[in-house]
């Protein structure tokens, strides 16, 4: 039971890591009098989108908000609020996306305004990894030994490298590969 805990937990702190080092990226960049490393910037979205967004965010949505909902009715409301929350973090993504497009392109405007969409993003997904927290107690009493071992393997296939990488140099080399 405790590798999916932790698993979620690794991957959650690794999703937050990633838009903590966006939101500083793209603060050190509007601040600087030199070009933005852009690359970098577009890494870290890559990232958010690919794992984030397409692996863990379904696995959640699948895996651990339907067997609650199953199990516990009452908290029906809790998982639609989560899965609408999944849907606001893409849309945070998007905006913050388009708008260092148009910063890329040499929008003045958005250059001040990319660390502001950074920052509420990163706000928003640290009040739902919080959330998502709050849920374990109750993983804990309904579910089974063998819905956790298929929680264990749904959580394990999910290709983190930010979550493996246990130094900054390693998570530095992760991000690498999100070109």
């Amino acid at each position: 039971m405790s590798y999916q805990i932790n698993a979620m937990r690794d991957q959650q702190k690794a999703m937050v890591w990633t838009v903590v080092a966006l939101r500083n990226a793209i603060r050190r960049a509007s601040r600087a009098d030199t070009t933005p490393d852009f690359r970098t910037i577009q890494r870290l979205m890559n990232y958010i989108e690919r794992v984030t967004e397409q692996q863990q965010q379904v696995n959640e949505e699948r895996h651990l908000f339907r067997l609650l909902e199953k199990r516990i009715p009452a908290m029906t409301r809790t998982m639609s609020r989560l899965r609408r929350d999944h849907v606001a973090m893409k849309g945070y993504r998007m905006r913050l996306t388009e708008t260092v497009n148009y910063w890329r392109q040499g929008d003045p405007k958005s250059a001040r305004h990319a660390p502001v969409v950074a920052h509420d993003y990163l706000d928003f997904c640290e009040r739902h990894v919080r959330a998502e927290r709050d849920l374990l107690p109750a993983l804990r009493k309904v579910l089974s030994d063998d819905e956790w071992s298929g929680i264990d393997r749904v959580f394990a296939s999910v290709d983190d490298p930010m979550a493996r990488g246990r130094s900054r140099r390693e998570r530095e080399a992760a991000l690498e590969t999100f070109d």
